[in-house]
């Protein structure tokens, strides 16, 4: 660290681009408030003003530090390096769908920097000061290695490292018991496959009052009109929603696919139903539910079809279930993961 200042610069590299979705960049957002409100670091985003991404982290006043960069996001790491040395940055956070460079990170560790990676596993890890994994099983999967000798922090793991939006870290709001049950369906802000459509059509056979509000991410290309055709019960369409907290917290179930949605809905103590999109993600996914906040049923892949209803009818019938699941997703994850993750950056870089 540069002892000349009180507090350290750090970098953030995101994953960005046309492709790249929302959920990299929120990470970032919400590492650099907690690091701000926590007064351990002043935060720097490396990434293209002119991306989706860009435009998000400009909207919350953090400095950003243009990046030269494709449509898709594509960089050049000869100008992250760049931009770190222009920064003086103590310190960088990388959290990249496709993981980093490992001669990239060396390069940086060579250079004094302290490098953190978030949710990827390479060889660079073992290169890095500090890996930080959000669930436990790629951890048990590599915990052995030997080679985490060589990275000065190892790696940190669970979900009390979970990363959330900083709007997920305040009280949930009060709710009355109500008439008619409410439940939340987010099959992630992509959607490729249009499975929000195919839940729905298997949701609308369930004998049982209750009322449905599909959420559609901000990168959903699919047709509305067809997803929605032929639902008779009541659909409360979100689309692109600012404050997601707060629309959790006036639902009392969620049918959801792992990811980010679910672990914010543990937070805001909705149980919830879980699906993965992919074979390869059953695991996560499964370790994710034995934390006790929500029920998985598989793998979309892998085909499902009346396991939805008779699950989903089961959990929507059963208030004690319900109540118990949403119990245990607080203590899971509690939306301070962002503060745990600052502090943790803060102690690798000696302060």
């Amino acid at each position: 660290m540069n002892q000349s200042r009180a507090i350290p610069k750090v970098a953030l590299l995101s994953s960005f681009g046309a492709k790249a979705g929302f959920r990299f960049i929120n990470r970032g957002i919400a590492l650099a408030e907690a690091m701000q409100r926590l007064r351990v670091a002043e935060p720097t985003f490396l990434l293209d003003k002119e991306s989706p991404q860009g435009a998000r982290v400009l909207g919350t006043g953090n400095d950003v530090l243009p990046l030269g960069a494709s449509e898709d996001g594509d960089f050049n790491w000869e100008d992250v390096a760049s931009a770190v040395r222009t920064i003086q940055a103590d310190a960088v956070v990388i959290d990249l769908e496709g993981g980093p460079d490992v001669q990239a990170v060396a390069d940086l560790v060579d250079r004094n920097c302290v490098v953190i990676l978030m949710n990827s596993f390479g060889e660079a890890n073992f290169r890095a000061h500090l890996t930080v994994f959000q669930t436990p099983q790629i951890a048990r999967t590599i915990g052995d290695d030997p080679r985490w000798s060589e990275s000065p922090f190892g790696f940190v793991e669970g979900p009390e490292w979970i990363v959330l939006r900083p709007n997920f870290r305040r009280a949930k709001m009060k709710r009355a018991e109500p008439r008619q049950l409410r439940l939340l369906i987010s099959m992630g802000e992509k959607d490729p496959d249009e499975a929000t459509g195919k839940i729905l059509s298997h949701l609308e056979r369930i004998d049982f009052d209750f009322r449905m509000t599909p959420v559609l991410g901000p990168l959903f290309e699919g047709d509305l009109a067809r997803i929605i055709a032929g639902v008779r019960r009541k659909v409360d369409v979100a689309r692109a929603v600012p404050d997601m907290a707060s629309l959790m917290d006036n639902h009392d179930l969620a049918f959801v696919s792992y990811g980010n949605t679910a672990f914010e809905l543990a937070s805001r103590g909705v149980p919830s139903i879980l699906v993965s999109h992919t074979i390869a993600e059953e695991e996560a996914a499964r370790a994710f539910s034995d934390l006790g906040g929500a029920a998985f049923l598989g793998s979309l892949e892998s085909g499902l079809g009346g396991i939805i209803e008779l699950e989903t009818n089961r959990i929507l019938k059963d208030r004690a279930l319900r109540i118990k699941m949403g119990e245990a997703g607080p203590k899971a994850i509690d939306g301070r993961g962002a503060d745990r993750v600052a502090l943790k950056i803060s102690e690798c870089l000696g302060d």
